[in-house]
């Protein structure tokens, strides 16, 4: 809602898009969406039984400038010898959901094995050391293509039927709605949003549906 106050705005001519005013206000309303895996790293845990604050450590270290200076820089990392993939992990889901389930594991292994006496400081700090690279090399870039591949699919299915694939979904959402399915929708549309700059399928659908139930309803009134 942020982001459409900010840009009727602009299309009012009340607010110019190259002065300092729209700039602060474009960071209040990214700040949410930017830093996203970590709000989902911290809720996550809640379904995967591990620490939140450890969930939520993970993900800030996928968003730590450094990183996004690396990734921005393009010049090739490694770790110990081990190449890691450059990739942007602003604004995702399925990279962050995949580091978090992960971590729920290391961090059961590293309970049983860390002695009482250290556990306070060494239980996280191990959970770091293993989770973080682990994140980095390997899950992270394997969560990237499967989202990038969600993305792909979506927009090559828009692509290919159109109109007639959004009228399919529309009519389809309401029974969605019903049984909690719709919320399996949103990752999608974030990623659309993160990928693309914009969704032309999964909003669209929302929007026609609950408008076309609305008009129904005022038809029968």
């Amino acid at each position: 809602m942020g982001k459409v106050l900010l840009l009727v705005l602009v299309m009012t001519g009340l607010l110019d898009k190259s002065s300092s005013s729209y700039a602060f206000l474009n960071m209040i309303f990214d700040t949410g969406f930017y830093f996203m895996p970590v709000f989902i790293g911290f809720s996550s845990t809640k379904m995967f039984g591990c620490n939140q604050y450890m969930g939520a450590f993970i993900d800030l270290a996928m968003v730590h400038p450094t990183w996004v200076a690396m990734v921005s820089k393009g010049t090739p990392v490694d770790f110990f010898g081990i190449p890691i993939m450059l990739a942007k992990y602003s604004s995702t889901i399925v990279p962050v959901l995949l580091s978090v389930w992960i971590m729920s594991y290391i961090e059961r292994v590293v309970k049983r094995i860390t002695p009482a006496i250290v556990k306070i400081f060494v239980e996280p700090m191990l959970v770091a050391l293993i989770s973080v690279p682990l994140a980095l090399i390997c899950i992270g870039p394997v969560g990237n293509v499967i989202s990038q591949a969600i993305a792909d699919g979506s927009m090559f299915v828009y692509g290919l039927l159109g109109s007639f694939a959004l009228a399919v979904l529309a009519a389809l959402y309401p029974w969605l709605v019903s049984i909690g399915m719709h919320k399996a929708l949103s990752p999608i549309s974030i990623m659309l949003v993160a990928q693309q700059g914009f969704d032309p399928v999964i909003r669209v659908v929302a929007l026609c549906s609950n408008m076309a139930q609305a008009a129904a309803a005022m038809a029968v009134a």
